[in-house]
């Protein structure tokens, strides 16, 4: 019995973190997430830690996470691990997931800006990530440039990730092409008109 009540309410709790977005398919919402760090002193908050938003998640099944388009993690208060866990445990579950919303997420470090390649690469099916208003944003234009970065997961970050035009500003990167720039208009700009905010690609 006791078993049965924790799976009634875990279910329960997910089909209300869910629901339909503006655009198709449906929103997975994890604006309340916070690492497992901080879900420990942020105790009696409404908050709900990694772990258990990840275990909230694999109560459904694999056609009903198949419906997801949208995982929307924007203002969470995310550490590298968590990060990880993002990339590692949560978006394999969602084989449809084409928008990745992690605005103003505290991504900061050199090792967030290494999960967001490796997340680039590892779901092609992925048509947006969204890291305005994060630490990496301002690395990204340094990178896509540097002579390091293979060709391929370049033209990834260019067609895919999304930031303030103000970054693009203080990293002098210059104004995409024409041609770029119907690409950008053709699959990121009714994203942002929706939402309400400018915001760019190069």
């Amino acid at each position: 019995m006791k078993t049965k009540l924790i799976l009634f309410f875990a279910v329960f709790f997910l089909s209300c973190s869910f629901y339909n977005g503006v655009m198709a398919g449906r929103v997975l919402d994890g604006r309340k997430v916070v690492s497992d760090a901080d879900a420990e002193w942020l105790k009696g908050e409404d908050v709900v830690s990694m772990s258990k938003f990840v275990r909230q998640i694999k109560v459904y099944e694999p056609e009903g996470l198949a419906e997801f388009e949208t995982l929307y993690l924007h203002g969470t208060l995310l550490s590298t691990s968590s990060f990880r866990t993002v990339v590692e445990e949560i978006l394999p579950l969602l084989p449809n997931l084409k928008i990745l919303n992690l605005y103003g997420s505290s991504l900061r470090e050199p090792e967030d800006l290494e999960l967001l390649s490796i997340l680039l690469q590892k779901f092609p099916q992925l048509q947006y990530v969204d890291i305005v208003s994060n630490g990496i944003a301002g690395e990204v234009p340094s990178l896509v440039k540097s002579t390091k970065t293979k060709e391929e997961l370049a033209k990834k970050f260019r067609q895919k990730v999304v930031f303030a035009d103000k970054v693009l500003l203080d990293h002098d990167f210059s104004s995409p092409s024409m041609e770029r720039l119907q690409d950008w208009r053709a699959t990121h700009e009714r994203y942002y008109r929706e939402r309400g905010y400018a915001a760019t690609v190069f």
